[in-house]
């Protein structure tokens, strides 16, 4: 209900008419996370689904339909968005989409309650299980790349924060070309719509293979069967 409401405040305060580009709403992790929630629904949601992503899922999907059935009363139209949407940080603890695999050997949803709404859009970032010098194939990203797999097969639209940088010393030349030539077509295969890689921020530490790399993304995005070679 406090995530709601404070939703639909923002709502009233930008509306369509002054910020037209407020096309959803992200609730998020802080970056400096470490534990997470240890109360009694929360243990059991977590015994349930093997990950804490089982209890965002059905925190957004309430919170979404809250919001949606407060912008369909006709006393709030005027603050209505057309395919508005939500949007919650697969991060961390959060990586790990709550699945099993069927009779048939496909990934599925472990129950109906952890499908994400068609307006909920899963913003994955594969910080800890993919190793990014390595492609997208190679046996030590199995893991990550099951868990693109794994979310594919439940959400309909996912958001990716990927990685291009070494942020210990991000002067370093971090060698993610060729994971980038065969990653992007592994997402768009599973429902990956929107994609960032982060490649630093510091305008001294953005050396010529980091444009350069910045560049080539910025290709296989909008083309993912493009040969980054060529």
């Amino acid at each position: 209900d406090e995530i709601a409401s404070r939703i639909e405040d923002s709502l009233m305060y930008f509306t369509p008419l002054t910020h037209p580009q407020y096309e959803y709403v992200e609730i998020t992790i802080q970056d400096t996370a470490t534990t997470f929630c240890a109360c009694d629904a929360c243990m059991a949601d977590l015994e349930k689904y093997g990950t804490y992503a089982g209890s965002s899922i059905k925190l957004m999907n309430r919170v979404a339909e809250k919001v949606k059935d407060w912008m369909a009363k006709e006393e709030n139209a005027v603050y209505r968005r057309d395919n508005f949407g939500f949007k919650f940080f697969a991060y961390m603890g959060f990586e790990e989409a709550p699945t099993v695999k069927n009779a048939n050997g496909k990934w599925t949803a472990i129950d109906n309650d952890v499908i994400p709404r068609d307006d909920l859009i899963i913003y994955l970032a594969l910080i800890d299980n993919i190793e990014y010098k390595k492609s997208i194939y190679d046996p030590i990203n199995a893991k990550g790349k099951e868990i693109i797999e794994k979310w594919g097969s439940i959400a309909k639209n996912i958001h990716c924060w990927l990685y291009t940088t070494n942020f210990d010393m991000q002067p370093y030349y971090y060698d993610s070309f060729d994971f980038y030539n065969e990653c992007y077509s592994l997402l768009a295969a599973n429902n990956v719509t929107w994609s960032y890689a982060e490649n630093g921020k510091d305008p001294k530490d953005i050396h010529e293979f980091k444009k350069l790399k910045s560049w080539l993304q910025n290709k296989l995005m909008w083309n993912s069967s493009l040969d980054a070679g060529e």
